[in-house]
């Protein structure tokens, strides 16, 4: 027993070294832009309202310990990936928490081993483990809450499921399915609901007061910005369906950039995993001949799936809300038995999404921040220090200049619009995905014609064309 639980103790150790010393050249906007807000001290957010502290908190210390013991260099100087590896730790204890509740459940260590491979395989776990977003944490205190609830702890659970909430609000949904299958008097019932909203509503009122804004424009801020679409079309429905394949397998037009790269490795990585997969769900079937018993868990659990799916769905199918499925998947059964047969699953799962994401992005750069960043850098010499640049996925990369800018990598001011949207540029970037093969070489050179006044740069990879036009 002892010789097992060390064995599964140093799968989830595995899985925090591969992660920990494989880090990607480039991350998401939000990890860039939560980075600089932290460092510029906006802490403000209604949608996942205590998060930020905790990197504030993080970020004064590294900080402190930074400027104590070094000197100050760019090259070193780096919070992002503190804040990056406190989420995979706090990934890697979501793994550690499960298994406590599978464990509790009277789970076979095998099957318990299955299911922790398999939600470490997922695309949404091994993506968004390694980012500095927000929704790890938030699935921590859900699991704990969980933990508790399981025990029959009900004080305790809706603590940390409140605490959830704080963290991210669609962890409510976790939190009513919990409630509503209380199995207790409804007097009682509605005391621990109260218990649990009194909690976010007074966290949510206090800094109400300190942000001088009214209880509902916190709330909802993100609705006020103009950040969600409340009105659902067809786009929803189709989003929801490819994002809910991508929550277990990655599906993503940059795939073929990278097999540029990395080719015939990537693309004989790519068949051993489909064989894998396919072979592990036909013994996965045929041994389950499709006929999965219902378990005392099944309606809680699957109750809160279906919360977050729709939510999901509303919210046009963001990826984001579905990365607590898997965990909801696993927890829906009582029994370990679901997990049989389903080793090669994984593994084909675990090879598609390390072998077409995680691994090719520590080597290339799909969006080739850092050199769009370089070739400003050099073509511009402002007059002042700040210029303003036309680009498309604007949000990205005025995160991304932001942060360089913040930890002293650069410094140019550089405030990006919308490629199109306004003629007052000093610079439009226009990035091209290319048809190169490996063979081709890259270059920088300033072409040799001016049309009104304009000069066009061209940087050319496998990564794509990066065409600069200055006025």
């Amino acid at each position: 027993m002892a010789r097992k639980r060390t064995l599964i103790l140093l799968q989830i150790l595995s899985y925090l070294f591969l992660r920990w010393w494989f880090i990607p050249i480039e991350f998401t906007g939000d990890s860039y832009g939560y980075a600089c807000e932290v460092m510029k001290n906006d802490l403000q957010s209604g949608h996942h309202l205590l998060h930020k502290y905790v990197l504030n908190f993080l970020f004064d210390q590294y900080s402190h310990s930074y400027f104590d013991v070094e000197q100050i260099s760019a090259k070193i100087y780096n919070p992002l990936i503190v804040f990056i590896r406190f989420n995979l730790i706090v990934s890697v204890l979501n793994l550690i928490v499960i298994w406590l509740i599978l464990e509790q459940r009277k789970w076979r260590l095998s099957s318990i081993a299955l299911a922790l491979f398999f939600l470490s395989a997922t695309f949404s776990f091994m993506k968004y483990s390694f980012e500095n977003e927000t929704y790890m944490l938030p699935l921590l205190f859900s699991l704990l809450g969980t933990f508790f609830y399981e025990k029959k702890q009900w004080i305790i659970s809706f603590v940390l499921l409140s605490t959830a909430t704080l963290f991210h609000q669609t962890h409510v949904f976790w939190l009513l399915a919990l409630w509503l299958h209380l199995q207790i008097k409804w007097p009682t019932k509605i005391l621990y609901l109260i218990f649990s909203s009194s909690i976010i509503i007074t966290i949510y009122y206090y800094f109400s007061l300190h942000y001088s804004k009214s209880l509902l424009e916190l709330v909802f801020q993100d609705v006020d910005k103009g950040l969600v679409q409340l009105v659902p079309s067809l786009n929803n429905i189709t989003m929801t369906a490819v994002n809910f394949i991508r929550v277990f397998f990655q599906v993503h037009g940059e795939m073929f950039m990278f097999w540029k790269v990395f080719n015939p490795f990537l693309s004989g990585v790519a068949i051993i995993s489909l064989l894998f997969t396919l072979i592990g769900v036909v013994l996965y079937v045929g041994a389950h001949n499709l006929n999965f018993k219902k378990s005392d868990w099944s309606l809680i659990y699957l109750t809160a799936f279906f919360f977050h799916l729709l939510f999901a769905a509303y919210s046009v199918g963001n990826i984001e809300f579905m990365i607590v499925l898997p965990f909801l998947l696993v927890l829906a059964h009582n029994t370990g038995r679901i997990m049989n047969y389903s080793l090669l699953v994984s593994l084909g799962m675990f090879l598609w999404n390390f072998g077409q994401f995680a691994l090719p992005r520590t080597s290339v750069s799909p969006h080739r921040l850092h050199q769009k960043l370089s070739l400003i850098s050099t073509i511009e010499k402002p007059v002042s220090d700040s210029i303003v640049v036309a680009i498309e996925d604007k949000d990205l990369h005025q995160n991304f200049f932001e942060y360089q800018r913040l930890t002293y990598k650069t410094t140019l001011n550089i405030q990006c619009v919308e490629l199109g949207t306004s003629p007052n540029t000093d610079l439009a970037i226009i990035h091209q995905k290319s048809n190169y093969t490996r063979k081709s070489l890259t270059s920088i050179s300033e072409i040799s014609y001016i049309k009104s006044n304009q000069k066009i740069y061209v940087d050319s990879s496998l990564m794509g064309n990066i065409t600069i036009i200055t006025n």
